[in-house]
């Protein structure tokens, strides 16, 4: 049988309305942190993959938000899951 492999995803989410240069600021400041030595030995030690660098931007992870919902909503719906 094949090894059961467990994703988690976790991200930084700021209001819809954000200007286009504090979110450019905000990334600009998560991706820096994510390439010092320091955060990413603890993070590997809590299991963590990092992305590269490409796919930690705002445009790739509204891509992979609408993956997961057109994935998912669709599984959850005909399983008759109701959110209340």
């Amino acid at each position: 049988m094949p090894e059961l492999q467990t994703l988690a995803w976790t991200a930084l989410f700021l209001p819809k309305a954000t200007p286009k240069p504090i979110v450019t600021r905000i990334n600009a400041a998560v991706d820096g942190a994510m390439g010092d030595a320091i955060v990413i030995k603890r993070l590997a030690g809590l299991g963590a993959d990092l992305p590269p660098p490409k796919e930690r931007t705002p445009e790739a992870l509204g891509d992979l938000v609408r993956s997961e919902v057109g994935k998912w909503v669709p599984l959850l719906r005909a399983a008759g899951v109701v959110v209340e």
